[in-house]
């Protein structure tokens, strides 16, 4: 991919989010005084559960992680967190293990303004320890969000046809999006090498399909 395409598609799935932030605030006040959300600054809880993720969300994340100068720095742990999820069967398994996002940085997003949507739109009303993956009896009590992460889903494919429908764990989706935007042949051979034995995309999001109707 152009990195002159890969910034157009970014800026169009970007639009895509404010509307998206604009939707789910204005849902959040329509909830008052009844209920009144829970995040905020500082609370992570939702960054120790398994995080899905576009390619055409992976590409935004890439572009941003390229203006970094220590990017490379993120590749063990991006590679070890798309093992971590790539290879786990459900989400309550995977917050047993009580990992983290490789992203979080002193319980705070370190990509906040290009996180996805799946970051954007998980806001709950309970309080804060309901939001413990590892309890398999929470109550969470949340926004409903699920038609405008289907928007996502549907405006990424539309964004970005080549990858269609396809999603996957986040670290493994930008690993892809990073190599895929790379030119240079160095860049190329650390990536190449962080993606050593891990899944494609299509190929993991195939086989979850599959299981799903086993």
């Amino acid at each position: 991919m152009r990195l002159a395409e890969a910034k157009v598609l970014a800026e169009d799935l970007k639009r895509l989010y404010g509307k998206l932030d604009e939707s789910a605030a204005l849902g959040v006040e329509a909830q008052k005084p009844e209920r009144v959300l829970s995040c905020k600054k500082g609370c992570d809880s939702c960054c120790k559960i398994m995080t899905m993720a576009t390619i055409a969300e992976g590409v935004v994340i890439a572009l941003g992680l390229f203006k970094k100068p220590d990017w490379r720095s993120l590749l063990p742990a991006l590679r070890a967190s798309a093992q971590e999820m790539g290879g786990t069967t459900s989400e309550s398994e995977y917050a047993r293990r009580g990992l983290s996002c490789v992203f979080l940085r002193n319980h705070e997003c370190s990509i906040y303004e290009d996180r996805g949507a799946a970051c954007r739109l998980y806001l709950v009303f309970s309080p804060p320890s309901e939001c413990d993956a590892t309890d398999s009896m929470r109550k969470i009590e949340s926004l409903d969000t699920i038609a405008m992460q289907g928007q996502v889903i549907i405006g990424s494919a539309e964004i970005f046809p080549e990858a269609g429908y396809v999603f996957g764990p986040l670290p493994l989706i930008v690993l892809h999006a990073m190599r895929m935007l790379s030119k240079k042949p160095a860049e190329q051979a650390e990536l190449d090498a962080a993606l050593l034995d891990l899944p494609d995309p299509v190929d993991w999001f195939n086989r979850k399909i599959a299981e799903g109707h086993s």
